[in-house]
This record gives structure tokens, sequence and C-alpha cells, in this order.
């Protein structure tokens, strides 16, 4: 007897372990089959099936899974609801697959092994998921939603999982989205996110626009960044804020025929990377703070526009550059502030146009140059050198022909404490370095650097053999002046 006592509590033990393994929302769930127009279902309360509508009245967890057409989930319930999706393929032609009439908090969780399929067609403009209220997408399989509109809420979304959404129009739009982690792939003829306020910590997110006018991620308001993979391909501005565009970390790779990042009111920058592998312009907004980060960009126009979007708007728009490393490549102007610049701190690197009116650095009233290190080449017709009431010594060297060859500054020793190689002609040099010291004496030329593998140096271990030594100056007040045939 006593034998048999121990082996019911083993069997007790081993059903608990099981048991306590599987996924408890599934065993809690109702449980809802679709095969085609064919739906059963566990009887539950607040649960009803009308034909192909599928309509939920009360809080709790549904369980779907099947194959359907022109069937939609409605949701009439104040409570929360949680539908787990499990490997389920629903293809609407004019009508949204999942429509939440209530503002309840509605939470979509991806399970299955082949993923789940939400599909619109071409009739009336609706969402393939539509909410009154907040949506929460979580899951680790894929859900696709692809349609007219792919995800609408007239709340908040919040996005951690994976998710494939394909749309003819905006493909997530709400209030707010908050994207706290997941798998993202978005192709859309218009924007990607579409809300007052977009938040972005974690995850990894993919944006293609294949429209001809198409912004991957717009806010009437503000878009914060402090996390995640971001790469976006766009007809329009890859990102539009209104208000604030704000990035702390993260990492960002934009392709643009228009602005990479605009922002109506600021741009901060205070860590993470950008990438910006093509644009119009790079960053514009009102006024551009970089504090911290990674910066590079090969831009059509200008790398950094300080300009307000209102014309009338008489105020004074800025650049303030205290920490980072920046790079630009800009067949414009490098910098253009309608108002003014403030170098104090980080690493600055732009190769301006080499012809026109524009130059590596534009500015309307003052460039204030008290720390950090720049490095500019350009044009020199209309070039304006740094404020004279910068801390930070500085030269300005104009050449009466282009050069293309690697810019070399030699101490007096004759060991060479900068190398740059700019990727585009140049007939005017804008440096200015902690190390420049007034009244020490410098050379100047071109050279042959073979070790310098990056666009410059400022630590070479061996002395600048120039190729042409150009000239010589002495640093007597914090902007020198030199002009080189």
């Amino acid at each position: 007897m006593k034998n048999i006592n121990l082996c019911i509590v083993f069997f007790l033990i081993v059903a608990i372990l099981i048991f306590s393994g599987c996924d408890n929302s599934k065993i809690k769930a109702v449980k809802i089959q679709i095969d085609n127009s064919n739906i059963s279902a566990d009887k539950a309360d607040g649960l009803d099936i009308v034909g192909r509508n599928i309509v939920i009245t009360k809080g709790g967890s549904y369980l779907l899974s099947g194959y359907g057409t022109e069937v939609q989930i409605t949701i009439y319930s104040e409570d929360p609801v949680e539908l787990i999706l499990d490997d389920l393929q629903l293809y609407n032609e004019s009508y949204s697959v999942i429509n939440v009439i209530s503002e309840a908090k509605v939470s979509i969780v991806s399970t299955g092994t082949e993923g789940n399929v939400l599909s619109i067609g071409s009739g009336k403009l609706t969402g393939c998921i539509e909410s009154d209220g907040p949506l929460y997408f979580y899951g680790d399989t894929q859900i696709k939603v692809q349609g007219i509109m792919c995800i609408k809420s007239n709340e908040k979304i919040i996005l951690d999982g994976q998710l494939s959404l394909y749309s003819m129009v905006d493909a997530v739009s709400a209030d707010s989205i908050s994207i706290i982690g997941g798998n993202i792939s978005i192709v859309t003829g218009q924007d990607g996110f579409n809300a007052d306020k977009i938040e972005i910590e974690q995850g990894s997110i993919s944006i293609t626009g294949n429209g001809e006018k198409s912004r991957k991620i717009y806010s009437k308001g503000d878009i914060l960044i402090s996390g995640g993979d971001i790469h976006l391909s766009t007809t329009d501005d890859g990102l539009s804020a209104k208000g604030d565009f704000v990035l702390t970390d993260g990492s960002l790779i934009i392709e643009s025929e228009d602005d990479a990042i605009h922002a109506g009111e600021n741009a901060k920058i205070s860590g993470g990377s950008i990438d910006i592998q093509k644009c119009l312009e790079g960053i514009e907004s009102s006024h551009i703070e970089i504090s911290g980060g990674s910066i590079s960009m090969v831009s059509e126009n200008d790398g950094l526009n300080a300009a307000f979007d209102d014309k009338d708007n008489k105020g004074s728009a800025d650049i303030n550059i205290s920490g980072g490393e920046i790079s630009i490549n800009a067949s414009g102007d490098g910098l253009d502030a309608n108002g003014s610049i403030f170098v104090s701190g980080g690493v600055l690197f732009v190769s301006g146009a080499n012809g026109g009116k524009n130059n590596a650095i534009d500015f309307d009233i003052d460039f204030v140059i008290d720390g950090g290190t720049i490095i500019a080449a350009g044009n020199n017709l209309g070039a304006k050198p740094p404020s004279v009431n910068s801390l930070q010594n500085s030269i300005v060297v104009s050449f009466d022909s282009t050069h293309s060859e690697t810019f070399v500054l030699n101490d007096k020793e004759g060991a060479a404490i900068l190398a740059a190689n700019f990727p585009k002609p140049y007939d005017c040099v804008i440096i200015s370095l902690g190390s420049l010291i007034e009244s020490n004496t410098y050379y100047y030329g071109i050279a042959e650097i073979e070790s310098l593998n990056s666009a410059y140096s400022l630590d070479l271990e061996n002395s600048g053999v120039f190729l042409s030594k150009l000239g010589e100056f002495t640093v007597s007040e914090s902007v020198t002046l030199v002009h080189s045939k």
C-alpha cells in the first residue's frame, strides 16, 4: 500500500511539472477554431458567433486558429481582452479583420509555428486592425498584417513582437505609438508610423516606402528614441516631427529623397549613431543640439541646416555642438545656420561644396568656437571665417587653385599634427584645434601618408612628408587667415 501511495505522489509531481511548463494563457483561453465559413468555439459568456462575425462582449483570453475569408472579430467589451493568434490566417476584402468598438485595452499575442496573417483587400478605406482604445502587440512568432490601412487606434499602440506590415497608406496610426522591443518590418505607400507622439526604446525596425511621397516615421508632436536598430528607406522625410526629435541611444540608418531627419522645434542628439547614406538634407530643425553620439551623412544639399519651418519667423535658428563625432559630405553647405553656430566640443569633419555659392560652413550671425575639433574644407568663394570672439584658435587657409590630395598640418619641428583626406576637391580649409597655440609657427601642404586609413588623423606617429609644402603661418589671434597660391 505504501508503494502505491508513493507512485501516486510521483505521478502527481510529474503532472504538475508538465502543466507548469505549458502556456497557461492558452490553457485558460476560450478556443475559437475557424475553418473558412465554419466557426466553432468553446461555450463562454460574452462570446457569440453570428455568421462569420466573432463577437466578444466580455474580457478574457481568446485563442484563435485556422483559416477564413470575410471573417471579422468584433470587440465590444469594456474589460481587457487578450487575442492569442495561433497560426491564424484571415483574409477580408472590404472590412477590418479585428474591429474594437469599445475603448478596452486589447492585447494581440502571436504564437504558433507558421505565423499569423491578417489581410484586408481593396474595399472601403478602413484599418485591418481598428480600435477606439489602446492596442498592445506581443509574441515571438510573426504577425503579417497587410491591406489598405494596417493598424489604427484612436488611443495608443504598444509594439513588442514580430510584425510584418504591408500597407497602401499609413501602416500604423494612433494617438501615441511606443515600440518597446520586437522585430518590425513595414512596407508602406505613405507613413510607416503616424502619431501625435512616438517613442522607440528597443527593437529592430525596418521601414521602406513604395509611394511617391512617403514619410517613414511622422509625429505631430515629438519623436523620442532611446534605443533600437532602425533602418529607413523613403521617398520623403525619414523621420519628421512637428515638435522635437530626441536621440539618446540606438542606431539609425537612413536613405531619404528629402530630409533624413526633420524637426519643427528642436533636434537633440546626445548618444547613439546616425548613418545617413542618402538624402537631400541631413538634419533640419529650428535648433540643432549635438552633445554626443556618432553622425555620418552624405547629402545632396545641406548637411546640418538650422532654419524655421515658418519663413516669417525672424528668430535665430542655431546649431550648437558640444560633443559627439560628426562627419558630413555635402554637395551644398556642410553646416548652414540662419542664425549662429556654436562649437564647444566634439569632432566635426566636413567636406562641403567645391563650387557655386555653397560652403563648408555657412551662417548668418556668428560662428563661435570655444572647444572641440573642426576640420572642414570646401569652396573658397563666399567662405566666412569663425568669429573673433572665439576662445579656441582657428585657421582659414584659402587657395588660388583646387586640391584633392591629403591636407597636412605640421608643427615647427616637422611633426604632422593633422592629416585630412577630403572626399571632394577643395580650395578653402578651416581648422580649429586645441593644439593651435598662439605665437607658434606651423607649416601646411599636401602629402601622401600611407598610414592614413580614415578621413582624418590627429595622432600621426610619423612626420608628415610633403608632396608640396604650400606655406607657413604663425598663430597671432583667435582667427588666423592664410592665403596660399
